[in-house]
């Protein structure tokens, strides 16, 4: 068989078969015009979003909104962050001590790390503390510091 004719007979043998598809689509549709109500195409419904990154959920007046820390519950006024291996403290306290740590004699913990002051909210004022962290990391929380309305 030449190749002009294996092309005939493949398209003869296309041709038909559309037309048997055509035939069976049209019989399907006068058998049943109008589909079952469980047929129909569903409404999708829109998931909810997430909640809005600015309004974290935390425990206590201040909590922290930094990317990649991860921070425990509050213990007392306290509670730790931590990013990879660098590690803080956040201590929130009575706005009328806020003077006293801003002298790094009494707010600092470690060497050549200073400790970070807030501005007082309301009644509160928060520090952040090195345990394990960089000065780099103890400015990063404290900026990221977000206070309870």
């Amino acid at each position: 068989m030449s190749r002009e004719a294996v092309r005939a007979a493949a398209a003869a043998l296309a041709a038909a078969a559309a037309v048997v598809l055509v035939a069976v689509a049209a019989t399907a549709l006068r058998s049943n015009p109008e589909p079952a109500p469980a047929a129909r195409a569903q409404p999708q419904s829109t998931p909810t979003p997430p909640p809005p990154a600015s309004a974290p959920a935390f425990e206590g007046p201040v909590g922290v909104l930094a990317p990649g820390w991860a921070c425990e519950v509050p213990a007392d006024e306290k509670f730790a962050c931590w990013k990879g291996h660098a590690v803080v403290v956040v201590n929130w306290r009575a706005s009328e001590q806020r003077a006293a740590y801003l002298d790094p004699g009494k707010a600092d913990v470690l060497p050549d790390v200073h400790t970070f002051v807030s501005e007082a909210h309301g009644p509160y004022f928060a520090t952040v503390s090195p345990v394990q962290a960089q000065q780099a990391d103890v400015d990063e929380v404290g900026a990221a510091l977000v206070w309870a309305d």
